[in-house]
């Protein structure tokens, strides 16, 4: 008799455990408005789970760096408002984190400017005709909850095109509607818009790769994912396999050369100045480069650097 008792137990166990809380997502509306005057205006819709009060950060780090970073510097203006439109008390305690005095209401919209002077691959930058997100110098999110899913709108001139990233599309299939199940992906995979971008894709070893080129390359998109492709052959080659459902290479074209990168989850953000190399040595280089970057992404995602 104790035996079968044992049995049901176990059999319906599982049916007792406690349900798993769906957490409501960080929602993140960045918005570019001509003229931008180097500045990006961002609203999050953030939950409150019932709170008086929760603080709010922006990192001092950046995934791909080993260094320390003063991101909640560029915040240069910060307010907040209830569904109902009444405001609430937001102060910033310290360099990095804020104070918000949610009335005890379901959600808060927090309104902020970020300083976004110049989009490289370690910093987010905007102008009239170009976007570069790097998500740590972007996003205020929770303090203390960063496993909590989150939601990106891009606000931008209907003259754009639709932005590269390595997010996921949101379940809408909006154009720039993209999700992250928590912060540290969102943190770790930079966006790229504008008038002047173009991008080309392959498949290799059953993974989409896609070169996006932010401004004017000569060294357009199609030839470099055709150039980057016996690369990427030779990785699937030697590693065996390649751990990613897609990739891209982000490259934001300067007039600074030849290029440098930073690692990211499932993307790389670089800096190149588009040009086609014009010697032997030129062409290793550029191709050690990116082979590079990309073999620190297998057998595991890492380490990067």
């Amino acid at each position: 008799m104790v035996r079968r008792w044992i049995a049901a137990l176990v059999l319906v166990a599982p049916t007792l455990s406690a349900p798993t809380t769906k957490l409501q997502p960080l929602v993140y509306t960045v918005h570019v408005t001509p003229p931008t005057h180097q500045a990006l205006d961002i609203d999050v819709q953030v939950p409150t789970d019932g709170r008086d009060s929760i603080f709010l950060m922006m990192p001092i780090w950046s995934p791909g760096m080993y260094a320390l970073e003063s991101y909640g510097d560029r915040v240069t203006a910060i307010a907040a408002k209830a569904p109902d439109g009444t405001a609430l008390d937001v102060s910033r305690v310290s360099p990095s984190r804020w104070l918000l005095k949610t009335g005890r209401h379901a959600t808060a919209t927090v309104s902020y400017t970020v300083s976004a002077a110049r989009g490289t691959n370690l910093s987010t930058g905007v102008t009239d005709t170009s976007l570069v997100i790097i998500g740590p110098a972007t996003y205020i999110t929770l303090a203390d909850d960063h496993k909590r899913p989150a939601e990106v709108r891009l606000d931008v001139p209907s003259s754009w095109k639709p932005a590269a990233t390595s997010l996921d599309a949101a379940p809408d299939r909006h154009v720039n509607h993209f999700v992250a199940p928590d912060y540290d992906v969102l943190a770790d995979s930079p966006i790229l818009d504008g008038t002047h971008l173009t991008s080309a894709s392959v498949t290799v070893g059953g993974v989409t790769h896609r070169w996006a080129d932010l401004g004017e390359a000569a060294f357009g998109a199609d030839s470099a994912i055709a150039w980057v492709k016996p690369l990427l052959e030779e990785h699937h080659r030697f590693w065996g396999s390649l751990p990613l459902k897609n990739y891209v290479f982000l490259n934001i074209v300067t007039r600074a050369g030849p290029g440098s990168g930073v690692e990211h989850l499932n993307s790389v953000a670089i800096n190149t100045n588009g040009a086609v190399p014009t010697t032997q040595e030129g062409w290793f280089r550029q191709a050690s480069f990116i082979s590079h970057l990309n073999a620190l992404l297998a057998p595991s995602k890492g380490p990067r650097s």
